[in-house]
This record gives C-alpha cells, structure tokens and sequence, in this order.
C-alpha cells in the first residue's frame, strides 16, 4: 500500500507540473514557443544557450507587479582558470540592464508590463510600458549568445505607441572589469558590458528606436 501511494503521489505531482508548464507555455507554427502573460505572473525560469564561445544561462521571469526579471550567467570556456582543470572556464553572473538607464519624457522605464516571452534560439520578450499624461510605448527584447564570438547580445527596440512625441534619451555606458592576472592561465580577462547607440531623440508616434 506504501509503494502504491508512493507512485501515485509521485505520478499526480509529475503531472501536475506537466499541466501547469503546458497552460503556461504554446508552440507557435514555426516551431517557437511562447507564454502570453497575461495575468499568469509570479513566474521564474532558466534556460541555457551557447555559441562558439560563450555559453549564458538566463533566469528570467514576471514580477508581481508585471516587469521583467533578468539576471545572466555567462561562461567562456576558452578562458582559462587556475588550476586548469575540467571545471576551469572562467565564470560570472551579471545583474546588469541597459534599460534601468534610458529615460523616456524625462522618466525612468520602471513601469512595465511584460505581455509575451517567446523562445526559439534567442529569447524575445515584449512589454508595454507605463507613462505618465496617457503617452505610450513598448519594449521588445532580444537576447542571445554570438554565434562566433566570446559575447551575448542584448537588442533593445523602443517603439511609440501613443499619439504625441516621446522624448527618449540612451546614455553612453561602459563598464570593464579586469580579472586578477594571477587566477588566470593567460592573465587577466576583461569583460565589458556595454551600450552601443547612444542618442536622444525625438520618437514621433509609431516611430521606433533601435
């Protein structure tokens, strides 16, 4: 009787989970996959992807209050740690996001909805964002590792939706980090994470930026 309710414990809770992920989750007819929002928050997940050089696993998710949660971690396995051994690719976790520093009509992009996450070999998430005196925009996001190179790419498209001008403004941005020279086969490693397409401009309604 023991082993009986066991399985069938084990049985309800694995397809219970199963279900959830299905409600969740819709295959698209070219193959993708993608979770229209909606009201189905608080939500958390991972997925991996790799290039030549580089290999992320991206935890995302939907917040409570609807805005996307994104930490990475990424790494390099032809970047060599000391001892060098099978687990000696030099690794970091980065928190860093572009968007916490681009301000739209003098504000910050804090109020955001995220309206669908699409996966098919890089991550897409779109999201509407909240602006004050009825002015309106959305966010696309594209994510993904270079196919040849030791990097992973983020894509930003910001598009009005309103019917007045937005004011948007992308700040030049550059952070380097030099790792310690003696915990390195080679030396020290520098990672950069930086914003490229620095501007302020005027968005006229249905206008986008990229």
């Amino acid at each position: 009787m023991k082993k009986f309710l066991f399985v069938f414990l084990f049985w309800t809770l694995v397809c219970g989970g199963t279900l959830s992920a299905q409600n969740r989750w819709s295959i698209n007819p070219d193959g993708s996959i993608s979770w229209n929002v909606k009201d189905r928050i608080l939500h958390y997940d991972h997925i991996e992807m790799s290039g030549l050089k580089v290999s992320t696993v991206l935890r995302y998710g939907v917040n409570a209050d609807g805005s996307f949660e994104l930490n990475k971690s990424m790494v390099w396995p032809m970047l060599r740690t000391i001892p060098n051994n099978t687990h000696a690719s030099l690794m970091r976790r980065f928190a860093w996001n572009a968007t916490d520093m681009v301000a739209v009509n003098g504000q910050s992009l804090s109020r955001e909805k995220v309206n669908k996450i699409t996966l098919d070999g890089k991550m897409t998430v779109e999201s509407a964002i909240g602006l004050s005196r009825n002015a309106k925009a959305e966010l696309t996001r594209i994510i993904f590792p270079a196919v040849a190179k030791p990097a992973v790419y983020e894509k930003y498209i910001l598009r009005n939706t309103g019917s007045s001008p937005l004011t948007v403004e992308v700040p030049e941005s550059r952070a380097v980090i030099n790792t310690d020279p003696e915990k390195g086969v080679d030396g020290s490693y520098k990672l950069v994470s930086e914003i490229i397409g620095a501007a302020t401009k005027q968005l006229q309604p249905k206008e986008e930026l990229v």
